[in-house]
């Protein structure tokens, strides 16, 4: 099985349609421009559609994570949610 990462730097838009939760991921691209500098651009990187009850357990899992980034010193593993 081969995974994919996805990374992203901010949730740009989300709502619902028909009871799923949508939710648009989007990255900070950096390309280089000939006078030498780099212009960003905003890219969608991802497009989340699930049910309430899988994004309520996306939510915990987030909150879980951010609580173990933010206290690195607790030891903390990943775990199972």
């Amino acid at each position: 099985m081969s995974d994919t990462i996805i990374y992203f730097d901010g949730c740009t838009t989300f709502g619902n349609a028909a009871g799923t939760v949508q939710v648009e991921l989007q990255a900070n691209m950096l390309d280089p421009v000939p006078s030498g500098g780099v212009e960003v651009r905003s890219e969608v990187t991802a497009r989340l559609r699930c049910s309430s009850a899988a994004a309520r357990q996306l939510i915990e899992a987030l909150q879980r994570a951010v609580a173990m980034a933010e206290d690195p010193g607790s030891g903390s593993s990943p775990a199972k949610n």
